[in-house]
């Protein structure tokens, strides 16, 4: 049970765990319940052209699987790689 509106999980998809944290609006989640979530990704330009619409996802705790999803929407993530880039470059 999630017990707090944020949260940092791996973000598991394509084979790979990336560290991310999810905002929820719920403070509690319970085994079985649906949210909407955003996810803001650590690395944004690891992402960008990888994610689609519809990807699945599983959300970990090291190998534990505690959620899982597909992509709804994807919000400013072409924004943010761009910004880690310039970042990374300077």
């Amino acid at each position: 049970m999630v017990q707090s509106a944020s949260y940092r999980p791996q973000f598991h998809y394509d084979g790979n765990d990336w560290d991310c944290v999810v905002e929820i609006a719920e403070e509690t989640v319970a085994p079985g319940e649906s949210v909407v979530a955003i996810i803001s990704f650590l690395s944004p330009d690891q992402h960008y052209g990888k994610l689609d619409v519809g990807s699945p996802f599983l959300l970990r705790e090291g190998v534990r699987v505690v959620g899982y999803g597909s992509v709804a929407r994807l919000l400013n993530l072409e924004q943010s790689a761009l910004r880690a880039v310039r970042k990374g470059a300077g």
